[in-house]
C-alpha cells in the first residue's frame, strides 16, 4: 500500500460519523478513529488513554470470539445497544474484519471491525432536510428542519427572527403537508 493510500483511507475512517475501531481478539487496539477515541473516553471516562476498549465494548468482541465456532463458514456480527448514560445509546457492532484475499485465515490472524454509533453525536450537528415531496415552501422547511433537531418553537422564533405564532403557523403547516403525503404515498 502506498502513503498516498494509507493517508486516503485514513481521511475516510476519520470522516466517518460512527466510531471505528480495529482490534484484536486478544485486545490489542489496531486503529481508532477520534470520533472511536471520544465514545470508548465517555464508556470509560477513568481511563487515560484509549489503549484497551472499555467493558462494554469488549465484551461484544469476546462474544464474536465465542460465537465462531458455533458459526464456521457464516459471517458473525455481533450487534447490540447500550445506555451509559441518560438520553445517550451506544450501538455497539463488531465482525470480523476481512482484509486477506484469503478468506479462510484462521481467527488468530485475523482483527475485529468494532463501530460505534452514539445516539448523541459528538462535534457534530445533524441537519434534517426536508424530504422534497412534501411541498414545503423553503421557511416551513426551516422551521420544520429545526423542530426535528430538537429546538422548542421559542428557540426556533428566537433563531429566525420570527414569532412564536408565526412558528407554530409554519410548524402546522408543514405537520399537514407530511401527514398528507404520508397519507397518500404507496405502501
Amino acid at each position: 500500500m502506498t502513503l498516498e493510500n494509507s493517508l486516503l483511507y485514513q481521511a475516510i475512517l476519520e470522516g466517518f460519523n460512527h466510531g471505528v475501531l480495529i482490534v484484536t481478539q486478544h485486545n490489542r487496539l489496531v486503529y481508532a478513529n477520534s470520533l472511536a477515541r471520544q465514545i470508548c473516553q465517555g464508556l470509560a471516562p477513568n481511563s487515560a488513554q484509549v489503549r484497551s476498549l472499555p467493558d462494554l465494548v469488549w465484551y461484544a468482541c469476546q462474544c464474536l470470539v465465542r460465537a465462531q465456532a458455533d458459526y464456521q463458514g457464516k459471517r458473525v456480527i455481533v450487534d447490540y445497544n447500550v445506555a451509559p448514560a441518560q438520553k445517550v445509546t451506544i450501538r455497539i457492532t463488531a465482525r470480523w474484519l476481512e482484509a486477506k484475499a484469503d478468506a479462510t485465515a484462521a481467527p488468530e490472524e485475523a482483527s475485529i471491525l468494532v463501530i460505534l454509533e452514539s445516539s448523541m453525536p459528538v462535534d457534530s450537528a445533524i441537519i434534517w432536510a426536508a424530504p422534497p415531496e412534501y411541498g414545503f415552501t423553503p421557511r416551513e422547511a426551516e422551521v420544520w428542519s429545526l423542530a426535528r433537531a430538537g429546538h422548542t418553537y421559542r428557540q426556533i422564533a428566537q433563531q429566525l427572527f420570527i414569532s412564536l405564532n408565526t412558528v407554530k403557523k409554519h410548524m402546522k403547516n408543514a405537520l399537514a403537508k407530511e401527514q398528507s403525503r404520508s397519507l397518500n404515498s404507496p405502501i
